[in-house]
């Protein structure tokens, strides 16, 4: 009898890995990843709220699937990072109506429908700009030209756009004193 349960038991544990491989194995421009959830619509992650998953810190990914009359054709992805996964994600579902982010005007312009989204990881709120950061390099969703992500990440939402308001003010600063020696040496030569 103990045998019998034991077998069964087994039996069931090899079902429930496969299971559990089955909904986590996400393909990721042509490479098979381990997250904790499958992509999902809108819909399923909001089912998901209240679950203590989404209660976590962590890394998600946004995936755009797209539709047959996209002449680019390419599917494309944006990584990010939240101190709760819930809130970060929702926001994303709902801000996509009012700013310029690249996702988000990508929702507005292919519709929300064409998005799917997973958690990669949980993982302690510390080490989400490290995560996100490692996830970005690793997907390569900054350095290609047709996915969302906008920096390599770690920066985090307000702090990357102040972060690229500093940097086009010091290239303007550049580029004005550059102009000024150019016009400088203009002068000189009538």
């Amino acid at each position: 009898m103990v045998n019998l349960v034991k077998t069964d038991f087994d039996n069931l544990y090899e079902e429930l890995s496969f299971l559990y491989e089955e909904l986590t194995n996400v393909k990721v421009k042509d490479k098979d990843y381990n997250f904790v959830t499958k992509f999902m619509s809108q819909a399923e992650s909001e089912a998901l709220y209240n679950t203590n998953l989404l209660k976590s810190p962590g890394i998600y990914i946004f995936e755009y699937i797209p539709t047959p009359d996209d002449e680019k054709q390419f599917i494309r992805y944006y990584v990010g990072k939240a101190t709760k996964l819930q809130d970060r994600i929702a926001a994303h579902w709902g801000m996509r109506k009012r700013d310029s982010i690249a996702l988000h005007a990508a929702m507005r312009e292919h519709g929300a429908k064409n998005f799917k989204v997973a958690i990669i990881e949980t993982c302690p709120e510390a080490e989400t700009s490290k995560e996100e950061k490692t996830w970005i390099d690793k997907l390569k969703t900054f350095a290609s030209a047709y996915d969302y992500n906008l920096t390599p990440g770690g920066e985090g939402g307000l702090q990357s756009i102040k972060l690229l308001q500093k940097c086009i003010n010091k290239l303007g600063k550049i580029l004005q004193q550059h102009l000024n020696s150019i016009l400088k040496l203009l002068k000189n030569e009538a």
